[in-house]
């Protein structure tokens, strides 16, 4: 059986401060290459490769991977870098160092080849430029190099605090042309007919082609958006796509609003990708949180966990439970009522367990396994450690209510007190990517 590496990105090593008021001693990155299962005890799970940042280097890392290149977006610096651990995990190569007007620049970053021609695409937000209004920005055929200057286009956002590519997603074609499409999300969005912070969501076609630097007005009509309708909705803050999760045979895409609702309980919404919406306010809810401020939608994630051929749906509602916060699986085409919640043990401080969520098959058996992270859990006397749980694709399904720390198939403990492991996770054919986003005070 063929086990695929795990990257996971962290917070810096060591341990010498653990409580309140020592975040400022973990403020850099590190990714490492591991393999799930491959240990009897998880804390003995060793690294096989580890890329280490300094505190010059931030530590809000994000990750993207395609092929054998690791893409690590470093927005603190607004730097962009690409590692290939397997081939020459000696050698970095950075691709951009952008100063100035993209402003956190590298906060999302995916790298992809979306019409299969070998050349990679790489898209990077910069949610914090021009007063947090964002930008999204695009480079083809990325693996020749990507410098200041020469992107094929800039999608500026529309107003100060809208935050433009604070969430995107790559998605499977929607449009009929064969090649994969971008969503965007701008979940502070306001003005028109969208309240204060109820957020918007972009589709921008493979078919786009105006390149350059586009204001908001000249690209934001040329393409399919939805918003939410009520303030402080935040609609975007989490999206998923990839699954056909209504039998139907086609992709749909997933929006998840955790404002939603007026105790802020959250919601979910799946728009059919045979038939997308006209643009326009998302409507009633898929589903709604079930708690006030248990923030249902913060998280999102798509895969098949049980082989059927029919996606599943992994939500995160990182408030329930005072802040310990849940994981609801649904399996399709049952979008409305979730077959599996997993939740802390009651004993655990609040962990906001849910905040990033995965779907991928770490073991090769054809099925998928749920990867959780909850990085905020706290480890005895280390505060904010984080924590990664692995709960294994089935035929039969997972059972109706599971226990974190007490259920699961396969778990990553933390090393320290505020690696925040388990903050964001991608995978690609080649192993899991697990980010940990230490805050860099």
């Amino acid at each position: 059986m063929r086990l695929l590496p795990l990257l996971l990105l962290s917070g810096c090593i060591g341990s010498l401060c653990r409580g309140p008021g020592c975040e400022d001693v973990w403020p850099a990155g590190q990714v490492l290459v591991m393999n799930p299962f491959e240990a009897a005890v998880a804390r003995e799970a060793t690294a096989a490769f580890d890329l280490s940042g300094t505190v010059d280097h931030g530590a809000q890392w994000s990750l993207s991977v395609l092929n054998d290149d690791v893409y690590v977006g470093m927005p603190e610096v607004q730097r962009i870098v690409r590692w290939s651990p397997e081939e020459d995990p000696a050698s970095v190569e950075q691709l951009e160092n952008w100063p100035g007007n993209l402003r956190e620049l590298g906060a999302v970053v995916i790298a992809g080849d979306p019409d299969g021609n070998g050349l990679a695409t790489l898209m990077a937000s910069a949610p914090g430029a021009e007063l947090d209004a964002g930008a999204v920005v695009v480079w083809e055929a990325a693996r020749q190099g990507i410098r200041a200057g020469l992107s094929d286009r800039i999608l500026e956002g529309a107003s100060p605090s809208d935050r433009l590519g604070e969430a995107m997603v790559y998605c499977p074609d929607l449009t009929g042309d064969g090649v994969n499409d971008l969503i965007v999300a701008a979940p502070h969005f306001t003005g028109g007919s969208v309240p204060e912070r109820g957020g918007r969501v972009f589709l921008v076609p493979s078919e786009f082609e105006q390149r350059g630097i586009l204001s908001f007005t000249s690209w934001a009509a040329e393409v399919p958006s939805w918003h939410g309708e009520e303030e402080g909705a935040a609609a975007g803050s989490a999206l998923a796509c990839g699954e056909d999760l209504t039998g139907d045979g086609v992709p749909d895409v997933v929006i998840g609003a955790p404002g939603h609702g007026t105790a802020r309980q959250g919601g979910i919404w799946i728009l059919d990708g045979a038939n997308l919406p006209a643009s326009g306010g998302l409507g009633t809810p898929t589903r709604e949180g079930s708690s006030d401020s248990a923030w249902l939608g913060s998280s999102l994630a798509v895969g098949d966990l049980d082989g059927d051929g029919i996606g599943d749906l992994a939500v995160g509602a990182a408030g329930a439970a005072r802040g310990q916060g849940e994981v609801a699986v649904h399996y399709g085409p049952d979008m409305v009522v979730p077959r599996t919640v997993i939740e802390p043990q009651s004993a655990d401080e609040p962990t906001h367990l849910g905040r990033s969520l995965l779907f991928a098959d770490l073991d090769g058996d054809g099925l998928d396994e749920l990867i959780v992270g909850a990085e905020d859990r706290v480890d005895g006397d280390d505060f904010d450690a984080g924590w990664v749980g692995v709960w294994r694709g089935s035929t039969t399904r997972l059972g109706a209510n599971l226990v974190l720390g007490e259920d699961e198939d396969w778990s990553l403990q933390p090393d320290h007190a505020f690696q925040r492991l388990g903050s964001a996770m991608v995978f690609h054919e080649g192993g899991l990517v697990l980010a940990t986003r230490s805050r860099g005070f």
